[in-house]
């Protein structure tokens, strides 16, 4: 039994090598050559699939920014300086390699590498800068050198060399070139580039690298068609951002930029904690706006390909594949039609707009003037970066001094410490401590606050706020939400502010003295407030200390059109003293409707069925000339308010840099101020009724 066991297992075993045998001698020796030439063309290729970022809407529905379809002629330096049959380095590498040499030793530790494309002697080179060490050995001198041969030591050194470029790539950039319409020498300076990078380390001999960007599609099609003539070239698809309505609204949703050699370095492998979103060399990212806030959102998830390739890069099966997912989309409670005209109304103005939903807090307008447009960036960066104006700042979320419309604020802060809330005060023209002039030169004699705040007397204010005291100031100026930033998580480059106190200054070393009190009273000194905190202070008054959180997201929604939580947004209340919102509303609606307000005469034949109010400002702020670089005054306009005076729907803020001498806030702010509310439907603020539908931009492109 056991030897028919063990016949019957040596059967086996010599029947399963004879099987395998005669399959090899099938494959290597009768179809050797087939499976030799399927090998040379055939090889596996694992590509990363291009993602959609997520779209930006306006809202009302708008579409603010999208990703479209575009192509590139892009090139790997691994396929393009391929060896030659006899060799087993890339020629073009092995140069570069030689090229780090010096004396026969290898510079190690090299740094400040510089590839130049240069043309010497009828041909293409580049010309090789770099600095380094080289370890060299130090001999020993007789007698010792026969028993010690040396000690070796680091020698610094730092080369110029030529490295011709190798005459295959040069003809293959050549054909390209033909084919595209292009010079030979954008195509090699791509090369360039690209060694360099990987000599830098900051790329990989495999990296796909753009050569030509946005080519038409006709050349598309010649060199997907020619693609055995130009090795290591081929057309790629990509995905271009577009803003279709150009610098509208251009500060809050941003603009893209290639990304860095850090973040490359940092994010190579995974982005946030995911592998589908990480970054590749030649990605692109946010880097303003929403778009830099929300970067991880709107950036979508790559899949992956795994397929098989002939010699000429074309396709020949699938093996496996992962679908790409979109990013997020993000839709903006900003309004189109209002943001265009609050845009235009600003014209050549440098200052800033804001309005928001006094209800529910949303950001219906945030303009900067002057601004970019985010389309046409890449050709206007240099422009942009050298205007002295400073067109990429934000200025609707930058500090500014407040002046009078801070008196809204010494009022509370000072019938909150039992001030009589009808006190009379005398106004000569000028305060007692410091000497701080009055806006009548002659004062306005006897003067209570509903009159004081009509026509902005400072001295009156000042006796509230030296009375109240500057910790209350302070205190006051805080629970108004100045100080801290009012978007903290939705707001690209929001500053918080300043609001300065008898503790700060002391933290500083300094005293604190009664004359700044009085400064402090009126909106001058320390105190610098931005254009959306002053907006959403002004909203507290007009929900009776409702304190709501300004936001300029409305939804944000995923591939599978799923809603994703919003940061905490609750309103916050403040316990404002009995009937001091109601009393200053009615003070501020004087200031633009009655005899003697400050802003009456921007608001003369005001035809609409409701009414406005508001408080004109002007403050000077030290700021250094763009010119000269010395420091001098600026002086800058100020109207806050909110509409309907009777029962508010909005509040809004508007501010004006570089006023000329003599003019103020109410001579500039409020008539732009008047235009941007006249822009809004008059259903809208006088009712519940929703303005998104109800108006539509048009482009400007």
């Amino acid at each position: 039994m056991f030897k028919y066991r063990l016949r019957v297992l040596l059967i086996l075993i010599f029947g399963g090598c004879l099987m395998v045998a005669t399959r090899l001698f099938c494959l290597q020796i009768l179809q050797g050559d087939y499976w030799t030439n399927y090998a040379k063309q055939i090889r596996l290729n694992r590509r990363s699939l291009p993602t959609y970022r997520g779209r930006i809407y306006a809202g009302d529905g708008t579409l603010l920014a999208a990703d479209l379809p575009a192509f590139d002629i892009s090139m790997r330096l691994a396929d393009l300086d391929s060896p030659e049959p006899d060799r087993r380095q890339p020629e073009f590498q092995r140069r570069l390699a030689e090229a780090f040499k010096v004396d026969g030793l290898r510079v190690q530790d090299r740094r400040d590498v510089r590839l130049k494309l240069v043309r010497r002697n009828d041909q293409w080179c580049v010309e090789l800068s770099y600095s380094g060490t080289i370890r060299r050995l130090r001999r020993a001198s007789p007698p010792l050198s026969f028993v010690w041969k040396g000690s070796y030591v680091n020698e610094a050194v730092s080369e110029l060399r030529t490295v011709p470029i190798p005459e295959p790539m040069v003809d293959t950039a050549a054909r390209l070139a033909e084919m595209t319409g292009q010079d030979i020498r954008v195509v090699l300076e791509a090369v360039r580039k690209t060694a360099e990078q990987e000599l830098r380390g900051r790329a990989g001999r495999w990296d796909v690298c753009p050569v030509l960007a946005d080519v038409p599609y006709d050349s598309v099609l010649k060199t997907s068609v020619l693609r055995e003539d130009i090795q290591g070239f081929f057309p790629s698809d990509k995905l271009v951002r577009q803003y279709p309505h150009g610098d509208l609204a251009a500060h809050v949703i941003g603009y893209m930029t290639k990304v860095s050699p850090d973040d490359y370095r940092t994010y190579r492998t995974e982005y946030k904690g995911s592998r589908a979103k990480r970054l590749f060399m030649n990605d692109t990212v946010g880097a303003a706006g929403v778009e830099a806030k929300f970067n991880d959102l709107l950036r979508g998830s790559r899949g992956d390909e795994l397929a098989e390739k002939d010699r000429f890069g074309r396709t020949v099966g699938v093996i496996s594949r992962n679908d790409s997912n979109p990013g997020c989309d993000i839709h903006l409670c900003i309004l189109p039609a209002q943001q265009r005209a609050a845009e235009k109304v600003l014209g050549d103005h440098t200052g800033a707009v804001v309005v928001i939903d006094v209800t529910n807090g949303e950001i219906l307008v945030l303009a900067s003037s002057p601004r970019y447009n985010p389309a046409t960036l890449s050709n206007d960066y240099r422009r942009l970066v050298a205007d002295p104006e400073k067109p990429f700042y934000q200025r609707a979320v930058k500090p500014y001094p407040l002046g009078s419309t801070f008196k809204v604020i010494t009022s509370i802060a000072a019938w909150a410490k039992g001030i009589d809330t009808a006190a009379v005060h005398e106004c000569s023209g000028a305060f007692r401590i410091g000497g701080l002039k009055c806006s009548a030169t002659w004062g306005h004699g006897s003067i209570g606050f509903h009159e004081a705040m009509k026509k902005s007397c400072n001295v009156y204010f000042c006796e509230l706020g030296c009375k109240a005291g500057a910790d209350a100031l302070a205190e006051w100026s805080l629970k108004m939400g100045l100080g801290e930033l009012a978007t903290p998580h939705e707001l690209y480059g929001e500053d918080p502010g300043l609001v300065p106190s008898p503790a700060r200054r002391a933290e500083r070393g300094e005293r604190w003295y009664l004359g700044d009190t009085a400064n402090y009273s009126i909106g001058q000194g320390e105190l610098l407030v931005t254009p959306l905190q002053a907006a959403r202070a002004m909203a507290l008054l007009c929900s009776n200390g409702r304190m709501v959180r300004p936001h300029v997201i409305r939804r944000i929604v995923d591939a599978s059109g799923a809603s994703l939580p919003l940061p905490h947004r609750d309103p916050e209340s403040v316990q404002l003293p009995p009937g001091a919102a109601e009393r200053i509303r009615r003070a501020l609606a004087a200031v633009v409707n009655d005899q003697g307000g400050t802003a009456l005469r921007a608001w003369q034949g005001w035809q609409k069925p409701y009414k406005a109010a508001g408080k004109t400002s002007t403050a000077q702020r030290r700021v250094l000339d763009p010119l000269t670089g010395s420091p001098r005054w600026d002086d800058v306009g100020w109207f806050v308010g909110f509409a309907p005076a009777d029962k508010p729907r909005i509040a809004f803020a508007v501010v004006v840099e570089h006023l000329d001498h003599g003019i103020h806030g109410g001579d500039v702010a409020a008539p732009l101020a008047r235009k941007i509310i006249e822009a809004f439907p008059d259903d809208f603020l006088t009712g519940n009724k929703s303005i998104a539908g109800t108006t539509k931009v048009q482009s400007n492109q």
